[in-house]
């Protein structure tokens, strides 16, 4: 029996019992981090995050060799091996207090699970430094701040502290908002493509370019030599009206071609919104609530159960889809359930 399995296996029970432990200070983002509501503005990218994975479904093929138990999940990302094709989604100092030694104890985790995680903006140098020590997979993403020495002095401190790669998210240039009140605003501005090429020439380990949206931004994100890209809405936080991530990612898988990583980030709940986005081109997936809710379940341990929650049912999927591994899946295993499916499953 798995040590972990005094944690409710029930997703749904999970979130209520995050949702009432979530100290008193993040009343204000509980409903944002529990999938309750969420996003700026009216909440309609938010919103579209779910009805897009709504609109998807498979096409089940039951008579297949494919036994459960051979199933792998295991992706390479920028060099480094995944067991999971699941990340953490870059996280800051707003966190911190969700648990004891928070940072600690993601690193724990994913080094157990053998994925990787992720440090994001103001969150400072020494935390990916302590996370890199404990032997995980850690990259650093950092706002498009408007110090550009300060972005290059934080990717190569990232490099120097032993991150497998760095990056930035451009979807920050005009703040974020959560509701209608805006972070960031004073903080980050429009970064140029010569100045984002010179950022990216800072720093010898792969680049990184998170809330890419749209084709034009792939192939720019392909010219300033950037190794990867994170197709994100930043939770529905950065644009409202937007199209979810899902809806975008053919075009982009498209567009990339195979030529840098493809990364999902946005809306996922379930084993079968990760493997909605991997049928679609995604070479792995981030996640960020329901990182934070394995952490507040349980520390390393809670985290650690929420990944093999999400693993035991992308196990079963593959076997309903007959695929064994992560690169069997195409969209041929998808089918529209509605007019959002029947749009992003055009020719």
């Amino acid at each position: 029996m798995n040590e972990n399995e005094d944690f409710p296996r029930s997703l749904e029970e999970i979130r209520t019992i995050v949702r009432e432990s979530l100290p008193e200070k993040y009343d204000r983002m509980a409903n944002t981090w529990t999938h309750i509501s969420g996003g700026c503005e009216t909440g309609s990218t938010w919103r579209r995050s779910i009805e897009a994975f709504e609109g998807l479904g498979f096409v089940q093929k039951g008579i297949n060799p494919v036994v459960q138990e051979k199933v792998d999940l295991s992706v390479n990302i920028l060099g480094t091996k995944w067991e999971l094709p699941i990340g953490i989604a870059p996280m800051s100092g707003v966190i911190a207090s969700v648990c004891k030694n928070t940072f600690g104890e993601m690193a724990t985790a994913v080094g157990n699970k053998n994925i990787a995680a992720s440090v994001g903006y103001p969150a400072g140098p020494e935390i990916h430094k302590k996370m890199v020590e404990t032997g995980a997979a850690v990259f650093r993403i950092v706002k498009p701040i408007k110090d550009i020495e300060k972005i290059k002095e934080a990717l190569k401190s990232a490099q120097e502290a032993g991150c497998f790669a760095a990056g930035i998210d451009t979807d920050s240039v005009a703040g974020l908002k959560a509701g209608d009140n805006v972070n960031y605003k004073d903080t980050c501005d429009p970064i140029s493509m010569d100045v984002l090429k010179e950022i990216r020439e800072s720093i010898e380990i792969p680049f990184i370019i998170k809330g890419v949206l749209s084709e034009e931004d792939a192939r720019a994100s392909m010219e300033l030599g950037a190794d990867a890209i994170v197709v994100s809405t930043h939770g529905g936080s950065a644009l409202d009206y937007s199209p979810s991530s899902l809806e975008v990612l053919p075009d982009i898988v498209r567009v990339v071609d195979h030529k840098m990583k493809v990364l999902f980030d946005s809306g996922i709940r379930r084993g079968s919104d990760i493997v909605k986005a991997l049928a679609l081109g995604a070479d792995a997936v981030l996640i960020g609530r329901m990182a934070l809710w394995g952490l507040v379940l349980g520390q390393a341990k809670g985290l650690e159960w929420i990944l093999e929650l999400l693993a035991d049912e992308m196990r079963r999927i593959l076997v309903l889809l007959g695929a064994e591994k992560i690169g069997d899946l195409d969209r041929k295993a998808l089918v529209p359930l509605n007019h959002i499916g029947d749009r992003i499953l055009k020719p």
